[in-house]
């Protein structure tokens, strides 16, 4: 009889009592055991993760996040190792973890990883397939925003993780931290085009749009065709240029990149939301504006029909999104008949979002 291969859950937290239970808790009947390793906390992170079942070892912080995973992954030491964050939780899937532990482990298991984000007058979600069922002997590399050290295959495995480490409170304690990180991992790396665009991100995020620019545009130059962060980094360069009313460079930066992903929802979403700030912002070339951000958003709602596989982090309600800001512009210029078909539309979506999630 062959043995059952075995699967652990890998959890590196610090100061993570908030929500490590909650983590711990969702994984617990579904994996062998679960590790977490502690890199120093002061609350009662640790306490509570013994009382939810977890084993619990401690690790000096030495401002690197693959040394942490890296370090746990050789204690768990199973066939598998399933790896999440304090802030994330399992949210469906789990009744597929017996083939996907049996299966052999020479390939890396994407999770669809769905993270709120506090938008304009709600909590919106961003969701991304990430690389977290992983073969026992799979490790990390890099300070912060660690990838995986590996040559096997990526497969997306029908698993999905809850995550709320995106919403603002909680950005607000990371920010610093991930900053200086990524700070003194391109000191060691200059023309690393994934610290390059993290910063970035780190930099918007803390509403340092000039220095967040100049990190985008470095990456752009550095960043590889196909990489897969690059539907990414391109949306959140259009909203540093939007937050910093750059207009003449979004131009030409969609001039270039509109062709590669007029296709992907989220990214000819942001573009309507830039031309609508861009008409607001100068109201004598409104009418041309206007006009390319209905463009824009009437692309997000044929796209609706014939959904794919798109790339990096993609907001949900995208449609819903789209057909409001459609209502909005169309009230703005008198169209009340088309602004109560678009409003009409976009709660149509917003009921069938709301059907779907109790489901």
């Amino acid at each position: 009889m062959s043995k059952r291969n075995t699967v652990c859950l890998v959890v590196i937290a610090r100061d993570e009592a908030r929500c490590i239970q909650r983590c711990l808790n969702s994984f617990s009947e579904h994996v062998d055991r679960m590790l977490v390793l502690d890199t120093g906390s002061k609350d009662k992170t640790v306490a509570l993760a013994k009382a939810a079942g977890a084993q619990v070892h401690s690790f000096e912080w030495v401002d690197s996040f693959a040394m942490a995973r890296n370090a746990a992954l050789k204690i768990a030491s199973s066939d598998w190792h399933l790896v999440a964050d304090a802030d994330e939780w399992l949210e469906s899937g789990a009744e597929c973890l017996p083939e996907l532990r049996a299966g052999h482990p020479n390939q890396i298991g994407n999770v669809l990883i769905r993270s709120q984000v506090d938008t304009p007058g709600r909590v919106g979600v961003l969701a991304a397939w990430l690389p977290r069922f992983l073969p026992g002997a799979v490790r990390y590399s890099g300070r912060v925003h660690e990838q995986l050290d590996t040559a096997l295959p990526m497969v997306n495995v029908p698993l999905t993780f809850g995550h709320d480490g995106y919403c603002d409170e909680q950005m607000r304690i990371k920010r610093g931290r991930n900053e200086q990180l990524l700070r003194a991992a391109l000191l060691e790396s200059p023309d690393d085009s994934y610290l390059l665009f993290q910063l970035g991100s780190e930099l918007y995020g803390s509403s340092s749009y000039g220095e967040a620019i100049e990190m985008f545009t470095q990456s752009l130059r550095l960043t590889p065709a196909k990489a897969q962060y690059r539907a990414a980094l391109m949306y959140r360069f259009l909203c540093a240029l939007q937050a910093a009313r750059e207009w003449t460079i979004a131009a030409n930066l969609l001039e270039q990149e509109m062709q590669t992903y007029s296709t992907e929802r989220t990214f000819m979403l942001t573009v309507g939301n830039l031309f609508w700030a861009w008409a607001q912002d100068q109201p004598t070339q409104a009418p041309n504006l206007l006009q390319m951000a209905e463009n824009a958003w009437m692309q997000v709602l044929h796209l609706e029909q014939r959904p794919g596989v798109e790339q990096g982090y993609q907001l949900e309600n995208v449609g819903e999104r789209a057909a409001r800001s459609l209502g909005a512009l169309c009230r703005s210029l008198g169209q009340d008949d088309r602004a109560g078909k678009f409003e009409a539309f976009a709660d149509k979506k917003a009921m069938l979002s709301v059907v779907a999630t109790r489901v």
